[in-house]
């Protein structure tokens, strides 16, 4: 795997720790896989925080999806403004 520039690192762990995003959401932003942010998010925050992060963040997602298929969206659309899909 290629190294990642530590400034991208640095802005992972910040929406990580700040964000509501997935780690899937994250992994779209910075075109990378969910392996690599699930890596940088355990080796910085711990597995209990992280996984902790990660399930406020999926419950958050859910809520989203809610609140656009109930506005209309196609789930194509949904996907794409919720930075999910490629």
């Amino acid at each position: 795997m290629s190294s990642i520039d530590p400034d991208v690192v640095k802005n992972i762990v910040k929406d990580i720790i700040t964000s509501q995003l997935s780690s899937y959401q994250i992994a779209y932003k910075y075109h990378l896989s969910k392996n690599t942010i699930d890596r940088l998010g355990l080796s910085h925050l711990g597995e209990v925080i992280y996984n902790q992060k990660e399930k406020l963040a999926f419950e958050a997602l859910i809520e989203q999806i809610k609140v656009l298929k109930n506005q209309g969206f196609s789930v194509t659309k949904m996907y794409e403004h919720l930075g999910i899909s490629k």
